[in-house]
């Protein structure tokens, strides 16, 4: 089997079906796809602590007014 170097732009990458991307990944020359692969999954990763994070800060701004209004009902 002939390998070749695949070159694709990042709308391009997302066209293209998963396992022949990992299967490029694993080829010899799958350095750059990797790459790619990595930092689409980092990428996920961190908009997922972001989301989380964002919900904490939300979760606590309705416990500070809750705790100000049951505060406000004590006096």
């Amino acid at each position: 089997m002939k390998q070749f170097e695949l070159q694709l732009s990042e709308s391009e990458r997302k066209l293209v079906d998963p396992e022949e991307r990992l299967r490029i990944a694993e080829s010899e020359k799958g350095g750059e796809e990797r790459k790619w692969i990595q930092a689409e999954f980092g990428k996920r990763d961190a908009e997922d602590k972001a989301g989380i994070a964002e919900q904490r800060m939300k979760d606590a701004e309705e416990q500070i007014v809750q705790i100000e209004s049951k505060m406000k009902e004590e006096e």
